[in-house]
């Protein structure tokens, strides 16, 4: 999965989470459920990643729609972080959300990601 960080002008690359991530088929139910339970239904999960400092220097790997997104920006490829050390981390995050059922935290562990 590819998030474009338009604030950085950057782009982060994560593997999915297969354990965790609806799938395609799953994903418009999932959506019905969350908008009827409204804000009854359980909060969003979290997922912590952190960025890797190495730069990501070709994109065919990744897929089409991941080259056509993240093309002629700086990209980086971040591991999901687990475990509680994570949660007092000092370092820059970015949050984002997959339509309020999953979020997203990406955290920087170099000062590399500008």
């Amino acid at each position: 999965m590819a998030t474009r960080i338009l604030s950085k002008k950057s782009c982060i690359i994560a593997k999915m989470n297969k354990n965790v991530m609806p799938s395609v088929v799953e994903l418009p139910e999932l959506i019905k459920e969350k908008k009827k339970a409204g804000s009854r239904g359980p909060p969003p999960m979290e997922l912590q990643f952190t960025i890797s400092k190495t730069r990501v220097s070709d994109l065919a790997p990744y897929g089409k729609s991941v080259e056509a997104m993240c093309r002629g920006i700086p990209t980086y490829v971040a591991h999901e972080a687990r475990g509680d050390n994570f949660f007092f981390y000092s370092g820059q995050c970015f949050k984002t959300n997959l339509m309020g059922m999953i979020t997203f935290n990406y955290c920087d562990e170099s000062a590399s990601f500008k």
